[in-house]
C-alpha cells in the first residue's frame, strides 16, 4: 500500500475509534439541587422555605449556615419567620405592638410557658400567657396600665380578686381557646421570681419588649433535656409530667460525663453571657422601656446543687439570687451574692461612701428624713423606693462597669483566678 494512502487508513481509523468512545466534557457540573434553590432564592420560593424551616431544629439550622457563603445569614433571615414574636402573640391580643408597649411602660416580663413555646416552635392550645412586673417607685399606674389595656382593647375582663397579687383576664370575644391572661405583680424584680420560682431548667426562659430569653438553651431546646431546679413538690411533679409529654426528658442532674466549664449549668451564670440565647425583635412602633436592656443582661446569678432540699428526691438544683438597691443606684441589681467579692466588697463599701457624700450635700431638714431610712437595702427595699431624691442627686449606675474592670484586672495582676466571674461576661456583653 502506497504510503499516502496508509497514512489516509490510520486516520480513518483512528477517528473511528474515538467517535466510539463516550465523551464527557470536563467542564459539565452536576446540576444545583433544588433544595438549594429555596434557601439561597428564599424569597421567590418563600411558603416553601418556611415549611421546610419550620421541620429544622435551631442547630440544623445553624449547621446548615456554615456550608457556604450564600447561606451563612440564614439563622438571621430564619429568625423573621420561625421566631416571630408578634406572631405568637396574636393567640391572645389582636395588637401584639400594644401589648408589648404595655410591657415596655411598665418594665414587665412574659414567662412561663408561652417563653417556651417560643423558643421551641410549639402551640399548646390549652396554656395561658404570664406576664409579671413590679410597680414602679411611688407610683400606682403601672399597677393598673395593663389590666386597662387588656380591659378596654383586647375585650378581656377580669375573672379574679382585684386585690390578688396575681390578676386573671379571660377573652370576651368568644373566640374559643384558651385566652386567658395571668398579669402578676411582684415585690421585686420579676426576674428574680422567673430565676427562682420554676421547676426546672426547661423553664427559664422569658421575653422583654424587645427581646426574649433561654438561659439553659442547648439542653432545653437542642438536646430536649430539663433538669430539676429547686424545691419539688406535687405541684412541680405534674407541671414536669407535662413537659415529659411534650417531648422533654427529665434529669436531676448533670451526669459526671456531662460537666463542664462552658455548660450553661455552672456555678455563676449572667443573663446576657455567652450561654444564652437572645432573640432580639423588631421595635418599630413599640415603646421603648426605660430600664436598658444592659441591666437586665448584667444580672448575675448562681446554680447549686443540692441533695437535701425535698425527702422525694436525692439530687437537683437551685438557683440563688440576691438584690443590691441603693440611693444611689437608679436601678436594682441582681446578683449572686454567695459568689461575688465584686458585689459583696467593692460595690457596696463604694456605694456606702458615696451615698454618704451624697446625704451631706442635703439640707438639715432632708438629712433627718434621710438617715431614718437604710442606706444599703437588701431583700426589704422600701425605704430605697420611698425616697425622693432633691435634683442635686448623683447616681452612680454608670460607674459600675468601671469598677468591675478595674477589679478583674486588679485580681489578674495579683494572680487570683476569676475565671469564673470572667466567663460570666458580668459587664461584656455580647450581641
Amino acid at each position: 500500500m502506497p504510503e499516502e494512502k496508509r497514512l489516509r487508513f490510520d486516520n480513518h481509523i483512528c477517528e473511528c475509534r474515538l467517535k466510539s468512545v463516550p465523551t464527557r466534557s470536563v467542564l459539565a457540573l452536576p446540576k444545583p439541587s433544588r433544595l438549594l434553590e429555596f434557601f439561597v432564592q428564599h424569597e421567590q420560593h418563600y411558603p416553601v422555605f418556611d415549611r421546610i424551616c419550620s421541620y429544622l431544629g435551631v442547630d440544623d439550622i445553624l449547621h446548615v449556615s456554615q456550608t457556604c457563603k450564600k447561606l451563612s445569614n440564614l439563622y438571621q433571615t430564619v429568625l423573621k419567620c420561625q421566631w416571630n414574636v408578634d406572631h405568637a402573640l396574636r393567640r391572645f391580643v389582636k395588637n401584639p405592638l400594644g401589648l408589648r408597649s404595655q410591657l415596655a411602660r411598665c418594665n414587665g416580663l412574659i414567662s412561663r410557658s408561652f417563653a417556651t413555646q417560643f423558643f421551641a416552635r410549639m402551640v399548646w392550645p390549652e396554656s395561658e400567657l404570664d406576664i409579671s412586673f413590679m410597680p414602679s417607685y411611688g407610683s400606682t399606674h403601672d399597677v393598673s396600665a395593663i389590666g386597662n389595656y387588656l380591659i378596654d382593647f383586647e375585650c378581656y375582663q377580669l375573672v379574679s380578686d382585684i386585690t390578688s397579687p396575681e390578676e386573671i383576664y379571660r377573652r370576651l370575644d368568644g373566640s374559643g381557646g384558651n385566652t386567658e391572661i395571668r398579669v402578676t405583680k411582684t415585690e421585686y424584680p420579676p426576674l428574680r421570681a422567673v430565676l427562682s420560682n420554676t421547676y426546672s431548667t426547661g423553664q427559664v426562659n422569658f421575653m422583654t419588649s424587645s427581646k426574649a430569653y433561654a438561659i439553659f438553651p442547648r439542653p432545653t431546646f437542642i438536646q430536649y433535656k430539663t433538669y430539676a431546679l429547686n424545691i419539688l413538690n406535687r405541684v412541680c411533679w405534674s407541671t414536669l409530667a407535662k413537659y415529659t409529654q411534650r417531648g422533654w426528658r427529665i434529669q436531676d442532674v448533670l451526669w459526671e460525663e456531662e460537666e463542664s466549664p462552658y455548660h450553661s449549668i455552672r456555678k455563676l451564670r449572667c443573663i446576657g453571657d455567652f450561654s444564652t440565647w437572645k432573640i432580639p425583635f423588631d421595635m418599630t412602633d413599640v415603646k421603648k422601656s426605660s430600664v436598658p436592656d444592659e441591666i437586665l443582661e448584667r444580672a448575675q446569678f448562681g446554680v447549686y446543687q443540692s441533695n437535701d432540699a425535698h425527702p422525694d428526691t436525692d439530687w437537683n438544683y437551685t438557683i440563688k439570687t440576691e438584690i443590691f438597691s441603693a440611693f444611689t443606684l437608679r436601678y436594682q441589681y441582681i446578683f449572686a451574692e454567695n459568689d461575688s467579692d465584686f458585689w459583696n466588697n467593692i460595690v457596696e463599701e463604694r456605694i456606702d461612701r458615696l451615698t454618704s457624700m451624697e446625704r451631706m450635700k442635703l439640707d438639715e431638714k432632708s438629712r433627718v428624713s434621710f438617715d431614718a431610712r437604710v442606706t444599703i437595702a437588701r431583700e426589704n427595699h422600701d425605704s430605697v423606693k420611698a425616697f425622693d431624691a432633691p435634683n442635686t442627686w448623683t447616681y452612680y449606675d454608670d460607674e459600675l462597669p468601671k469598677w468591675y474592670k478595674s477589679w478583674e484586672d486588679g485580681g489578674r495582676k495579683k494572680g487570683i483566678n476569676i475565671r469564673e466571674y470572667k466567663d460570666s461576661h458580668l459587664w461584656k456583653i455580647e450581641y
